[in-house]
């Protein structure tokens, strides 16, 4: 999954995906595909951002989006029930990001030992930046982005902490 993300400059926030969500739910008469919704999203300005290229393919890579045999795209019906509010899609989100990525051995190659070590004055686990490098940027954004990590910035260094939400997945 790791390495066939890594060609895109931007994989997603969680208010575009809220937000690509409810289209394709929301306005399921109209066939909506990835062309149409990279249309759809094209300068438009989200969180800051203005390219969306690697978004879709996040999407359907971790059983967000599906594509039908035409090319159409939809939302899975099990997800429906988290589409009210951007909080509960975020966490639904985050834990099929998480579970899919979890598969991949390049996850194992960032979140090894060797990157990781316990944040005594943050009782959290804390990951170097160094683990990502520049292949995975984009990945450790999304990771920022969903606040699965956060930074911590102090005068000797500065790293990410694992949010406790998300410790046990």
């Amino acid at each position: 999954m790791l390495a066939e993300l890594k060609i895109y400059r931007n994989l997603g926030t969680p208010e575009y995906f809220f937000e690509l969500a409810n289209i394709l739910v929301n306005q399921r008469n109209d066939v909506w595909t990835a062309p149409k919704i990279q249309k759809y999203f094209f300068n438009r300005v989200i969180n800051g951002r203005s390219v969306f290229d690697g978004c879709i393919q996040l999407g359907v890579l971790i059983n967000f989006i599906e594509v039908a045999s035409d090319g159409s795209l939809a939302i899975p019906a099990n997800l429906h029930k988290y589409l009210s509010q951007i909080e509960t899609l975020s966490e639904k989100f985050v834990e099929q990001l998480l579970l899919t990525a979890s598969k991949d051995e390049k996850c194992f190659e960032i979140f090894s030992p060797q990157h990781l070590e316990y944040d005594l004055s943050n009782k959290s686990i804390k990951i170097t930046n160094n683990a990502f490098g520049l292949k995975y940027s984009q990945f450790k954004q999304v990771l920022l982005d969903f606040n699965v990590l956060k930074p911590v910035i102090t005068e000797i260094s500065s790293y990410y902490i694992i949010s406790h939400n998300y410790m046990n997945l």
